[in-house]
C-alpha cells in the first residue's frame, strides 16, 4: 500500500515562456492538506533541499503536502536568474498554483535558509492570503545590509564566494566554468583584483556583482526587494532561526523585529556552513546540547498555524556561549544594564575612564590585516567562520589589543553591544573591524562577535549586533581594533589613530 504520492518535475507558469520546475511529496490519495511550500536557488532535487532545508518525507508522514521549487532560472526552471527581483511575483504564482490544486485545502506555509528564506520573505510582503506562517532561517531582513554590505563595507569575499560556488558556476548562461572553479580555488589571489574580476565580467550569471559593488543601493525604491519597513506590514507568523556565527546574524534579529508581535527567534551557536544546526562552530564544540532539529521545530510552528494544535513557543529562545546553556525569554532583549568599559593607550579595559591618550597603527594594502573566522561566509581556505583560537593575533603590529582584568564574578551579556572609537581623520573614509574576546584563564583567546564601520566621521560607532554570552569568572574581556579583515572585506588602506580617553565598550549586561 503507497503512503506517499510524488509527482516530479511539474512546470508551473510563472509567466508567459517561463515556468518553474517543482516536485509535490504528499500522503496519497484523495483529501486535501495543509501544504508547505520551499522556493530555492540550491536544486530542488538535491539532499539538502529534500532533507535539510525541509524534510520533505518527514512533512508528509505527519500529513502535509510538501512542495519543493527551483526558483526563475535556477536548475530545472526557466527564465533568468537574478537576485531577489522575481522571487514575490513568482511566489504569488506558485501559491495560486498550489491552492488551485486538489490536495491543497488553501492553508500553505513556506521553509528555508538563506536564500530560501528571502524567497519567503517576498512572498509574505505580498500579503496572499493563503500564506499562514513562514521559518526564515539564518538570513537578514533587508538584503542590503548584511547581506550585500555590513557597516557600509562591501562584503566582497561573501560575493566572490557566493558567485563562484553556487551562483554563476551553476548557471546555464555561463561557459566559463572551469576560470570561475579556478578563481574559487584560489581566494587570496581573486580577491586581489578587488571588484574589477575579469573573470566575472566575462560571466553574465554574475553581472549583479558589479551592480553590489558600483551602488550604495542597487535595489533603491524597488519593493520586489522588501526593506525592513515593508516587512513592518507583514501579517504572517515567524519563526527566525538566527546563529551567533552566522554571516546574517545581525540582519536576522533586525528581521525578527521587523515583523513584530507575529514573530519569534531561536538563535543557537550556529554558522552559515551548512545544515543541520549543530554543535559546532569554527574550532569551538559547544556541546551536545547546543544542536537543534530543525525540522521538529519547524514541524511544531506549522502544526500551531496551519492545525492549530500544539503551544506556541517563547518569543525568544537562545543559546548562551561561555556557559553553553539554553535560556527562554518573553522579550528580546531582556531588562539589562548598560555597562561601560574604556580603553587604555597601555592595552587596559576597564570599567573606569583613562586619561586621554592616543595610539595608532597602519593599515597596509600588501598585508592587510586577515580574517580570522566570526560571522562570515565561508571560503575555504581564506575564510572560515566560527569561533577560533586567536591569542596570538595580539602579536600584529596592525591590531591593537585592549584586555580587562581576570573578573572576580561572571558578567552575562544578552542583547546588544557596541564599540565607541574617538578617532583623528588622517585619511577618510576610515575603516575599522571590531573583535569582542573571551580569554580564558590558559590564555586561549575566542572570539565571541565582530564588527565593522566605514564612515569619513568622528567618532566611529561600531555594532557589535547580537550577543548571548556569559564572560566567567576569571576570564577576561578583550576588544581587538584593526582596519581591515582581508579578504572579507575591501581593504583601505592608511593610519589610524585612536583617542583612548573616550574610546568605549558598552554591552548590556543582564542578570
Amino acid at each position: 500500500m503507497s503512503v506517499l504520492s510524488v509527482d516530479t518535475d511539474v512546470s508551473v507558469p510563472a509567466e508567459v515562456g517561463v515556468s518553474l520546475a517543482t516536485d509535490v511529496i504528499r500522503p496519497a490519495g484523495p483529501g486535501r492538506h495543509p501544504t508547505v511550500m520551499m522556493r530555492t536557488a540550491y536544486d530542488r532535487t538535491t539532499y539538502a533541499s529534500v532533507s535539510l532545508q525541509v524534510h520533505a518525507l518527514r512533512l508528509a508522514y505527519a500529513g502535509y503536502a510538501v512542495v519543493l521549487q527551483d526558483v526563475r532560472g535556477r536548475f530545472g526552471s526557466g527564465g533568468s536568474f537574478e537576485p531577489f527581483l522575481n522571487e514575490q511575483a513568482d511566489g504569488i504564482a506558485t501559491l495560486d498554483w498550489v491552492t488551485s490544486m486538489p490536495w491543497c485545502n488553501g492553508e500553505v506555509a513556506m521553509g528555508g535558509a538563506s536564500y530560501n528564506a528571502f524567497s519567503q520573505m517576498a512572498a509574505a510582503t505580498s500579503g496572499h492570503e493563503s500564506l499562514k506562517a513562514v521559518v526564515p532561517a539564518l538570513a537578514p531582513a533587508d538584503v542590503r545590509d548584511t547581506w550585500i554590505r555590513r557597516g557600509g563595507s562591501l562584503d566582497i569575499g561573501f560575493h566572490l564566494s557566493w558567485a563562484l560556488s553556487s551562483i554563476a558556476t551553476l548557471d546555464r548562461r555561463t561557459s566559463n566554468v572551469e576560470a570561475l572553479l579556478t578563481a574559487l580555488d584560489d581566494p587570496w589571489l581573486t580577491s586581489a583584483a578587488g571588484v574589477d574580476q575579469p573573470v566575472l565580467r566575462a560571466t553574465p550569471a554574475a553581472d549583479w556583482f558589479f551592480d553590489w559593488a558600483e551602488k550604495p543601493d542597487p535595489y533603491a525604491g524597488d519593493h520586489r526587494v522588501p526593506t525592513e519597513t515593508d516587512l513592518a506590514q507583514v501579517s504572517v507568523p515567524a519563526l527566525v532561526v538566527a546563529g551567533w556565527y552566522d554571516v546574517f546574524a545581525v540582519g536576522s534579529f533586525r528581521l525578527f523585529d521587523a515583523l513584530g508581535n507575529g514573530s519569534h527567534v531561536v538563535c543557537g551557536p550556529w554558522d552559515h556552513s551548512g545544515l543541520p544546526l549543530g554543535r559546532r562552530a569554527g574550532d569551538l564544540d559547544f556541546g551536545r546540547g547546543a544542536a537543534v532539529d530543525l525540522h521538529q521545530l519547524q514541524i511544531e510552528w506549522y502544526d500551531v498555524h496551519l492545525r492549530e494544535t500544539g503551544p506556541l513557543p517563547p518569543k525568544a529562545t537562545v543559546f548562551v556561549t561561555g556557559v553553553n546553556e539554553w535560556i527562554q525569554l518573553d522579550e528580546w532583549p531582556p531588562p539589562g544594564i548598560s555597562r561601560n568599559w574604556y580603553l587604555h593607550s597601555a592595552g587596559g579595559l576597564a570599567e573606569s575612564p583613562s586619561e586621554a591618550g592616543e595610539v595608532a597603527f597602519e593599515v597596509s594594502a600588501d598585508a592587510p590585516t586577515p580574517s580570522v573566522g566570526g560571522r562570515c561566509f565561508p571560503w575555504e581556505p581564506a575564510l572560515r567562520s566560527g569561533a577560533f583560537d586567536g591569542s596570538s593575533r595580539t602579536q600584529r603590529p596592525d591590531i591593537l589589543t585592549f584586555t580587562s582584568d581576570p573578573l572576580e564574578a561572571p558578567i552575562r551579556i544578552i542583547g546588544s553591544a557596541e564599540l565607541t572609537l574617538s578617532t583623528s581623520l588622517e585619511t577618510t573614509p576610515q575603516q575599522f573591524v571590531a573583535e569582542l574576546v573571551d580569554v580564558h584563564p590558559d590564555g586561549s583567546a575566542w572570539n565571541v562577535s565582530d564588527g565593522i564601520v566605514e564612515s569619513p566621521e568622528s567618532p566611529v560607532t561600531i555594532d557589535f549586533g547580537v550577543i548571548g554570552h556569559e564572560f566567567g569568572v576569571g576570564h577576561r574581556i578583550r576588544v581587538n581594533v584593526s582596519g581591515a579583515a582581508w579578504p572579507r572585506f575591501v581593504v583601505l588602506p592608511g593610519r589610524r589613530v585612536l583617542h583612548t580617553g573616550s574610546s568605549r565598550l558598552t554591552m548590556n549586561e543582564t542578570p
